[in-house]
Order: structure tokens, then C-alpha cells, then sequence
């Protein structure tokens, strides 16, 4: 339905509900990318400035077409400047 409106709605889940497993069987039966290693591999976003030193940064795992948030920082310095909303737009 590309470009049709839809009521769609985002909320947080409690781990108990039933679409945790929903969402686990879902992906064991149908991977985003069937043949693809399923190991864990950890991934890393970063955020510089225009000399190259560390703003701030994501670490998340990739497994199959899956991505996990993990961290996110920001050094004390540069916050309240939009810049993890920046990384969150780019994960």
C-alpha cells in the first residue's frame, strides 16, 4: 500500500507479551536474507568533527538482517546538540 494512508501505531511492548515470540519465529522462518551467516558481529557508528576527533558514537551487533542498538554516547561537552539523534537517523 506504497503512498496509500494508513493508521498505523508505534508502542513499547512488555518482554512477556506474545510478540516476543511472534517476532522470534517470524525471524527464525523467514530471514531478511536467506543464506546469510547468522553470527553476531559487532558494528561500531561514529561521529567526528571536521579535524577528526571523536564526537560520539553507536555500538551495535548485526545478525542476519537484524541490528541491535547497544550503546550510543556522546562526549558531556557536545550534548543537546542533536547529535545522537544524528547517529540514531544513521543506524
Amino acid at each position: 500500500m506504497i503512498g496509500s494512508e494508513r493508521n498505523l501505531h508505534i508502542r513499547e511492548m512488555e518482554s512477556g507479551d506474545e510478540f516476543v515470540h511472534w517476532l522470534a519465529e517470524l525471524l527464525e522462518h523467514h530471514p531478511s536474507h536467506p543464506g546469510v551467516d547468522a553470527s553476531v558481529v559487532d558494528k561500531h557508528l561514529v561521529l567526528t568533527n571536521e579535524i577528526g576527533d571523536w564526537i560520539g558514537g553507536v555500538r551495535y551487533t548485526l545478525r542476519g538482517g537484524v541490528a541491535h542498538l547497544l550503546e550510543i554516547g556522546i562526549m558531556p561537552h557536545e550534548r543537546g546538540q542533536g547529535h545522537s539523534f544524528r547517529l540514531l537517523t544513521a543506524f
